[in-house]
């Protein structure tokens, strides 16, 4: 266990010591500022109760001091020591003054305020040997990290020497041994009848509760540890909930994608089925019209049969390139890179540039449109089949026209292409993006193209809605694609 160093100013000990220290310096005409020479210390914390000095600062002040003290002088100190009130704890008559709260927080309190005993004994450890009811062997040594302090232990001397007499007693008597890292207190206790087991308890009792302050760090820390330990096992069954709560949320957004999915699915069944069962039927019906035909002998009305029987069948192929392609969504995308909205419209805008002329459809694009970030090829795509989903839906007009643009809007782009065709009534705003879902079955085009854009817009995380009047009041198709991160 780390310890930190001992503090003395503040507490009982070190001002006693320290305020006799002055008295019998300044008696000897001695200048106090050479008491606390090297030491880190002022005068001022030496009169200062509230100072905090360390056990080194503490080693350097009494090695100052003995230029006015011998050994015999540093014992006499700690006898003087003993006179005073710090030593109220150590009598049989305090003790019975003192609550057990009361003797913990004089002694053995943990903490800045620590009290005496836990100060006196942070960095020595003690060692009590029983020899009889009136012989005890005390041996000091220092903790780890501490260097010996043979005043400190002088002064001890002199206060295990000087306790029997607060009880009406005689003096102790205490050898002082050196040993390694510390010393050996041999003390003879004085015959005192009665009195000598409560004297025993007394002299021995600072000692005694060093260990009881050690058990309740170690305590505390074993406590700090579990409760530690505790929160970390709490985090981390708080982590697995919430992972679990997330996984629960994915699972329930996952099978509400899987029924929508299902759904259609199931739709697109019915609806290819359908689709592609009209053109073999159309097939079918003029294979029979030109065996009539051919039977009459009747070329010109066999030639348009055929000319039936071959838009059937493009119109059969077309809609299996168009599935085919809607079914590569999500399955085959390019790397996703940064694009400019600009260059993209121009693109598209190329690319249905023959139905735009034979229409008379005037294109506006707005200028320095924001950049996206995407599959170009797919968004290419987007704009193709918007811009040419307005040019079939321009109407009898005599000044069809065409906008794109694009805003941005925090971390998303917001674009559109508005025309100003024949409108869409809002109670079909919503069933155009079906697949095959078509407002004029007799009109161009497959079913499937806004179903396409709507799968790629989705696959980039954005989404598509459209925005009209009515019939004959143009049409807006709005959709949100990322911005570079």
């Amino acid at each position: 266990m780390s310890k930190t160093p001992i503090d003395f100013i503040g507490q009982e000990v070190a001002c006693r010591t320290f305020g006799r220290f002055i008295i019998e310096w300044q008696k000897k005409g001695l200048s106090l500022e050479a008491l606390v020479a090297g030491s880190g210390c002022s005068v001022e914390d030496l009169r200062n109760k509230h100072a905090r000095i360390s056990w080194a600062s503490y080693r350097a002040i009494t090695a100052n001091a003995r230029a006015a003290w011998d050994d015999d002088g540093f014992v006499e100190l700690g006898m003087i020591v003993m006179d005073s009130p710090w030593a109220k704890p150590f009598t049989i008559p305090a003790r019975l003054l003192y609550s057990v709260n009361d003797f913990y927080h004089a002694m053995v309190r943990p903490g800045a305020g620590a009290g005496i005993g836990r100060q006196m004994f942070t960095c020595v450890a003690f060692r009590l040997y029983d020899v009889d009811p009136s012989h005890i062997v005390i041996e000091a040594t220092m903790e780890d990290g501490y260097r010996v302090c043979r005043e400190f232990f002088l002064i001890t001397r002199g206060t295990l020497i000087s306790i029997p007499t607060m009880l009406g007693l005689e003096m102790s008597k205490v050898e002082m041994e050196e040993i390694d890292a510390g010393v050996r207190f041999d003390i003879r206790l004085p015959a005192g009848g009665r009195t000598l087991a409560g004297l025993r308890r007394a002299l021995t009792r600072p000692f005694r509760t060093r260990a009881v302050a050690r058990e309740l760090e170690e305590a505390y820390v074993e406590l700090h540890a579990s409760h530690a330990h505790l929160e970390v096992e709490i985090a981390e069954r708080r982590r697995v909930e919430e992972e679990r709560e997330h996984l629960l949320a994915d699972l329930e957004v996952n099978n509400v994608e899987l029924a929508f999915r299902n759904a259609e699915l199931e739709r697109f069944t019915y609806t290819v089925s359908h689709d592609l069962k009209t053109p073999l039927v159309t097939i079918k019906g003029f294979l029979g019209l030109v065996e009539q035909d051919a039977a009459k002998g009747d070329t010109e009305r066999m030639q348009h049969d055929i000319d039936q029987i071959g838009y059937a069948a493009d119109k059969m192929a077309r809609l299996l390139d168009e599935l085919l392609e809607l079914s590569r969504i999500g399955r085959m995308m390019n790397p996703p890179v940064a694009v400019s909205l600009t260059d993209l419209a121009h693109e598209a805008v190329r690319l249905v540039t023959g139905p735009i002329v034979a229409r008379g459809v005037a294109v506006e694009i707005a200028d320095a449109m924001p950049v996206v970030y995407g599959d170009r090829m797919r968004l290419v795509q987007v704009f193709q089949n918007l811009i040419d989903n307005a040019v079939k839906f321009s109407g009898h007009q005599s000044d069809p026209r065409i906008e794109i643009g694009a805003s941005q809007k925090d971390e998303e782009v917001v674009c559109y292409v508005r025309d100003n065709g024949i409108g869409i009534d809002p109670r079909y705003q919503e069933k155009i993006f079906g697949l095959f879902d078509r407002l004029d079955a007799t009109g161009e085009g497959t079913g499937i193209g806004l179903a396409l854009v709507q799968r790629i817009v989705e696959m980039h995380g954005g989404k598509i809605w459209v925005e009209s009047a009515g019939a004959g009041q143009g049409s807006t198709f709005y959709f949100i694609l990322p911005s570079p991160p």
